[in-house]
């Protein structure tokens, strides 16, 4: 995403693209829409528009988003039909408003999803700076 550039811009600008390639073909190494406020609408219209392509990548970072537990659950949503070997491998959501709650249900959804693709292959979860009990943390 471009510095300045709108959540909802870049929305329909991301979907026109990637209807020009069949649904699976696009795999990106990096999705960062990172120091952008982002509602939790704009976020899970983000990302459903890369579910319906079923476009997937390597890194996912929405740091310093203002990201709330509803925006963090939509990424459990996206993982969860997406096949194990295709989840990202780097998650960097710091500096949101994510709960220990939902903090849980995200490393949750994300463990059996890792689980179900063996050799288990390490994921960097970047999260300081949210709402979670210091203690959930491990």
């Amino acid at each position: 995403m471009e510095l300045g550039q709108q959540p909802v811009d870049f929305c329909s600008h991301l979907a026109e693209a990637l209807s020009w390639h069949p649904p699976g073909a696009c795999r990106f190494d990096n999705i960062d829409v990172s120091k952008v406020p982002w509602t939790t609408a704009g976020f899970r219209e983000l990302l459903g528009i890369l579910q319906g392509r079923a476009a997937t990548t390597q890194r996912l970072k929405a740091y310093r988003c203002r990201l709330e537990d509803e925006a963090v659950l939509e990424i459990a949503t996206w993982l969860h039909p997406m096949p194990p070997q295709l989840v990202p491998r780097e998650v960097h959501l710091s500096d949101n408003e994510m709960s220990t709650e939902t903090f849980e249900h995200l490393v949750c959804t994300l463990e059996v999803k890792l689980a179900a693709c063996p050799p288990r292959v390490p994921l960097w979860l970047r999260i300081e700076g949210n709402r979670i009990k210091p203690e959930t943390v491990q």
